[in-house]
């Protein structure tokens, strides 16, 4: 990431040489507005387990969890930021919004949707604790190039990359509850091993 959207590195276009174009600098707010839908905001304390319409808000889990009011967003896809928390969020499904701190953010036509994402997903914001972090985001001047199809070039890289990651975090996850199960099953005799015939020793 910091190779790709630095232009420290750059991809090969479609006649297989490198991306030549300019980078530029822009500021947050002449790249990204706040989309907020307010009649879509759900409140913490009226999360459903179950629900018509997931719950993305500012936690680290993309869904929090679920509502069946009638209202949702559909304007997509979105980047959701959180204020307080400044966990970054690519949102590509219908959902409803999450409560203070969810901030909505929409690219404007000179960004790339994704890679509008991982431009913002590389931007070192500084933690100021529980306190809001927009206005810190605001103030970044951001890189990118010029060029459109370099940007998808990249956000596609990336966006294997991070296939890549959920496949091999699932493998390791199912790999630890196969041990988990194994344990229970050698620990408490319920399964049992074949060794050679050995005097325990005190």
């Amino acid at each position: 990431m910091q190779q790709l959207l630095t232009g420290t590195n750059r991809l090969l276009d479609d006649s297989g040489k490198p991306f030549e174009g300019d980078w530029i600098f822009s500021i947050f707010t002449e790249l990204f507005k706040v989309a907020n839908d307010k009649k879509t905001q759900v409140k913490s304390g009226d999360y459903l387990e179950i629900g018509d319409i997931p719950v993305v808000d500012q936690g680290k889990q993309l869904i929090s969890g679920y509502t069946n009011n009638v209202e949702k967003y559909t304007n997509l896809p979105v980047i959701i930021f959180g204020d307080h928390t400044r966990i970054i969020k690519w949102v590509d499904f219908e959902f409803a919004q999450g409560a203070d701190g969810t901030q909505v953010l929409k690219e404007n036509k000179c960004l790339d949707a994704k890679f509008s994402y991982y431009l913002l997903q590389n931007t070192d914001i500084p933690n100021l604790g529980y306190s809001r972090h927009m206005r810190e985001l605001k103030e970044k001047d951001l890189k990118y190039p010029k060029d459109k199809q370099e940007q998808q070039k990249i956000a596609s890289v990336l966006t294997n990359a991070d296939n890549e990651i959920e496949l091999l975090e699932q493998q390791l996850a199912d790999l630890k509850q196969e041990k988990k199960a194994l344990m229970q099953q050698l620990l408490t005799g319920k399964r049992r091993v074949k060794v050679e015939s050995q005097e325990c020793i005190a």
